[in-house]
């Protein structure tokens, strides 16, 4: 009977629930009390200094078009703070940064081995009789061999953000994009559908002569309009395929309350196959903070986002990603890396999506 009894104990204990690694916010010196800093770029090395780039906005939404800034923070001894001697870009928001090698031929001895290309989202007025104080967007590039020398290289066409690029091993670079096809509603109102395309281009140079709507699509990713997302990051991993650190966005009650998570995929180059998205981050993976207020929105409207501009592998094993949280303040997490287990797999048991031909 006891030992039945022990037996029954057995077979009913629940296992202990799963731990999720957890993230930290991070502090910010040097920025004012009437501003927020958030959606902090992957860190980036120049004459021995680490940086990063981030949005800055003012505290209480004024011009939502017109409030943003990117600056760049300097990190030291686990402290971020304010660069003022490096540039600000007015109404840029949400920046990436690519550090990228120059061709070896194209060297002078004198000559920086490295570039800096620097990324944003620039928003700008686009009234329609529904919302005459509408905004539309486009992101713009910025090349230079340091912070001080960053100049205008090219932009994308209107309604295009989340355009990560990344060099690969043979110098090459890949561009991301997010083409949006315009659908009209009997209410006079539009939607937009949300597409995820990649380019691959010989150099940094080629992108002032590329068509931005090219390229190869992961199709069917997200559905693109009640789901919707972006890619954050690419990583090139050793079997040749492409790790992606993808944002999903909704809105369970629209205009009610927004949520973004952070997912993470596996991409093959060359067909444009991919895995299905994966959750790797949210919102209560960090501590609570504020919440950035939107005019004429639930003052919770962004409790529940996370946005990542950029992540960096690590070499035990883990990944450190840094995000944006509830579009109010910074925050980093160091979690396994999901990435491992696909280098060791052949491309065949990999992919369970694959990309029509078009």
């Amino acid at each position: 009977m006891g030992d039945q009894e022990g037996n029954s104990l057995i077979q009913t204990e629940e296992p202990p629930p799963k731990t999720r690694p957890q993230g930290r916010l991070l502090n910010v010196e040097g920025v004012g009390p009437d501003k927020i800093v958030y959606n902090l770029s992957r860190p980036f090395s120049l004459d021995g200094k680490t940086y990063h780039a981030a949005r800055s906005d003012r505290r209480e939404v004024v011009n939502e078009g017109t409030d943003s800034q990117t600056i760049f923070l300097q990190e030291k001894d686990g402290v971020l703070f304010w660069d003022d001697s490096a540039p600000t870009f007015d109404r840029l928001q949400d920046p990436q940064v690519a550090v990228l090698r120059k061709p070896r031929s194209s060297l002078s001895r004198k000559e920086p081995e490295y570039q800096i290309l620097v990324s944003g989202v620039m928003p700008f007025p686009r009234p329609t009789q529904k919302y005459p104080n509408g905004l539309s967007y486009r992101t713009i590039f910025f090349l230079g061999d340091n912070l001080q020398n960053l100049d205008y290289l090219v932009e994308s066409p209107d309604r295009m953000k989340d355009m990560p690029v990344e060099q690969l091993s043979d110098d090459s670079i890949v561009l991301f994009t997010r083409p949006e096809i315009e659908i009209p509603l009997d209410d006079g109102d539009s939607e937009w559908k949300r597409h995820i395309r990649y380019i691959r281009l010989e150099s940094v140079y080629d992108l002032p002569h590329t068509d931005f709507r090219g390229g190869k699509e992961l199709s069917g990713i997200f559905d693109g309009i009640k789901y919707w997302g972006g890619t954050d990051a690419v990583f090139e991993l050793g079997n040749g395929c492409w790790g992606l650190l993808v944002h999903k966005g909704h809105e369970p009650i629209k205009n009610l309350k927004k949520r973004y998570i952070e997912c993470f995929c596996v991409v093959d180059p060359e067909s444009a196959a991919f895995t299905r998205p994966e959750l790797y981050v949210e919102r209560s993976d960090f501590p609570k903070s504020g919440v950035r207020i939107m005019p004429d929105k639930p003052e919770d409207y962004l409790q529940d986002v996370v946005f990542c501009c950029g992540g960096r592998r690590n070499n035990d094993g883990t990944l450190t990603s840094w995000y944006g949280l509830s579009d109010h303040s910074p925050g980093v997490i160091t979690a396994p890396d999901p990435f491992v287990l696909y280098e060791t797999l052949p491309k065949d048991q990999i992919f369970d999506v694959v990309a029509p031909e078009k």
